[in-house]
């Protein structure tokens, strides 16, 4: 059983609530990431090999005109007793299909099939990942324990979407969203709280984004930024240790040019980098950000001294963008350099 593949395991796990439990009970494959992804075409969950490549598990197609081109079967899946068809997709792939356009199969079954696959891995401990097809017929999010991470496709998301997202999945440490971010956002948003955060449409909410920020890594792209009043702030909290205490990473693409001249850098803040070492090394823990580590030639950017612990980072703005890299190192741990 442990050399079969995870979407053959799952089929297998359907014939009867014995042999799902006989799964249960002796299935000791080593996995990474649960990937759930949800849209109004249905439900894929994918499994995420510790090598970092990907198997489908589950492919369920909404469907509601179709059943009849199916086979039919009277399947149990988690807790759900349902007639649902079977059919042969792309690459021979077998795809379950259910009329998920109606509300009351719609939730059931996205239930059901997280209690499912949840109860196939009870003896491994695996990372969640959620992926969120964001559109007017995505439906009603239902619950899933341990979600640490949120992709977002679509056009348009509402931040009110957002927060009720963050709610009902606590255990958030990062996303990526990749829709328009539409709506107003409050002071105490769960966005600020997350470890990492990756938003390819941000707009005119860069700058509450950029303000409030408590993780690690921000990328924030197409942002409506001010650059008068923002990058110097931003500058000015973290040598003060006023914000960004947990910072490492923080990079804003800029949606228009940003006017240099207007820039008012505070005077601590405009010395080159003239410290060895000079090549920033970065590996994320979080491949959502970055898939690859980083190294970074710091000699034309600008270096900041915290006050509260002497740690230094490097900035530089150019004509589309600013970016601030936290070193690990305090400055007694560097070497002035001489030019």
């Amino acid at each position: 059983m442990n050399q079969m593949n995870y979407m053959s395991i799952f089929m297998l796990s359907l014939c009867s609530i014995r042999t799902k439990k006989f799964i249960e009970n002796h299935l000791r494959k080593d996995l990474a990431t649960i990937k759930y992804f949800f849209s109004t075409n249905g439900i894929q969950v994918l499994v995420e090999n510790p090598d970092g490549s990907e198997e489908l598990m589950v492919v369920v197609q909404a469907s509601y005109d179709t059943l009849h081109l199916c086979h039919l079967s009277n399947t149990r899946i988690g807790n759900v007793q349902r007639l649902v068809g079977f059919s042969k997709g792309e690459d021979d792939l077998i795809e379950i299909k259910c009329p998920m356009q109606i509300p009351i199969y719609e939730k059931s079954m996205k239930s059901a099939i997280v209690e499912h696959v949840t109860a196939l891995f009870t003896r491994s401990s695996p990372a969640i990942h959620l992926d969120v097809q964001v559109d007017d017929y995505l439906g009603e999010l239902v619950p899933i324990t341990g979600v640490e991470s949120t992709g977002l496709s679509g056009n348009q998301v509402d931040v009110a979407f957002l927060e009720e997202l963050f709610t009902k999945y606590p255990s958030q440490k990062s996303a990526f969203i990749v829709p328009q971010l539409m709506g107003e956002l409050n002071v105490d948003s769960k966005l600020h709280e997350l470890q990492y955060l990756r938003c390819k449409n941000v707009s005119r909410l860069a700058v509450p984004i950029a303000k409030r920020f408590n993780g690690s890594e921000l990328m924030l792209v197409n942002a409506d930024l001010d650059v008068v009043e923002e990058i110097p702030s931003v500058l000015t909290k973290w040598m003060s240790n006023e914000a960004y205490h947990n910072l490492d990473f923080m990079y804003i693409n800029s949606a228009s040019q940003i006017d240099i001249t207007r820039l008012r850098i505070p005077q601590a803040a405009q010395t080159r980098w003239s410290l060895e070492p000079y090549m920033f090394e970065y590996e994320s823990s979080n491949k959502n950000l970055f898939v690859n580590a980083v190294t970074i030639d710091c000699r034309e950017f600008y270096q900041i001294e915290r006050e509260s612990d002497r740690k230094m980072a490097a900035f530089l703005v150019s004509n589309h963008s600013f970016v601030l890299l936290v070193w690990n190192r305090t400055r007694d741990q560097f070497v002035e350099v001489v030019r």
